[in-house]
């Protein structure tokens, strides 16, 4: 399978930027809830992409989860919250490692829902999104932590 090269400008050194988190407590700071920038390959013969985002820490937390026909890029805050709900670790615990996947597709999975803010199985997700023909796929994993302030 092909792989697909994600980037994203909210990432810096690694780390998630503050701005991404959540905007409740146990963050502190608190960030504002905007969803990350991120960029991929153009995949030839993708009709679709889909983007996911999890908790690896927190037994595949989902934190993102949408699908359309995007050329290569999803902006920075282009998400509502029934999309996307930014880290929030608890406090006291280690970084907690944020995958963000890209599955570029020959099919529409637009009745694929994810429940967010909840656990889920990376596995079993990735089955449900390659029922729409996965061409190719990629990643990019970011850090965060209770505390973090990252502009």
């Amino acid at each position: 399978m092909e792989g697909i090269e994600v980037n994203s400008d909210s990432i810096r050194d690694g780390r998630l930027l503050t701005a991404c988190a959540a905007d409740r407590q146990p963050n502190d700071p608190m960030g504002e809830n905007i969803s990350p920038e991120i960029s991929w390959d153009d995949v030839n013969g993708a009709e679709y992409y889909a983007v996911l985002m999890i908790d690896r820490s927190a037994d595949d937390w989902v934190h993102m989860y949408v699908s359309d026909e995007w050329t290569t890029e999803l902006p920075e805050g282009e998400l509502e919250s029934d999309s996307y709900v930014g880290p929030y670790p608890p406090e006291g615990t280690d970084d907690h490692e944020y995958e963000i996947w890209v599955f570029a597709l020959e099919e529409d999975p637009g009745d694929i829902e994810l429940e967010m803010d909840a656990p889920g199985d990376f596995d079993e997700i990735r089955d449900r999104i390659a029922r729409y023909g996965i061409i190719a796929e990629g990643s990019v994993t970011a850090l965060f932590a209770h505390g973090d302030e990252i502009s």
